[in-house]
């Protein structure tokens, strides 16, 4: 099954005559965009949720305990789907000759040579009858970033790049 994803690619690249990639950016494709908008949506009820509870909690004669336990449920939701949506719309990949840019949620913008990747991987996942790959990068200090193929554009670009510079893992 890689080798046919791999064949894909080169044809990719042979059809955009690009046969050296020298420049692009890995961001978020359609799917990804509406992931976004449903985590909004998600983190929109929420917040409706948490304000009519506190409506409710506090106008009936509810004890401390179950107070809070129902007023943290809405809050945990918010949390999850605001760290989930901070990663979605900040983590990038940029390629630009033999420099790798990755800029990640809560941590310093990386500028790294092809030769400070130690390694990366590329394995396919299935998730709810859903089948889709994901690269990970290792880098640094055993730091990795993990991209899929069904929310970020040129991951197949990004995986034709790291096939011709870079050292593969096999999973």
């Amino acid at each position: 099954m890689e080798e046919m994803l791999m064949q894909i690619i080169r044809r990719r690249v042979e059809l955009n005559n690009k046969n050296n990639i020298t420049s692009f950016k890995v961001k978020l494709n359609w799917k990804g965009i509406f992931e976004v908008i449903t985590y909004i949506v998600g983190i929109i009820m929420a917040i409706f949720i948490f304000l009519y509870i506190i409506f409710v909690a506090f106008r009936n004669e509810a004890d401390g305990v179950s107070k809070i336990i129902v007023l943290l449920i809405p809050v945990l939701l918010l949390v999850l789907c605001e760290w989930r949506l901070i990663h979605l719309l900040s983590d990038r990949i940029i390629v630009n000759g033999n420099k790798v840019i990755i800029k990640r949620a809560f941590r310093k913008k990386q500028q790294l040579n092809v030769t400070d990747i130690t390694s990366y991987s590329n394995t396919a996942n299935n998730e709810k009858g859903h089948r889709f790959y994901e690269i990970s990068i290792i880098f640094g200090d055993n730091e990795s970033i993990e991209i899929r193929n069904d929310i970020y554009k040129n991951y197949d670009l990004l995986l034709y790049y790291l096939s011709k510079n870079c050292k593969s893992k096999d999973n």
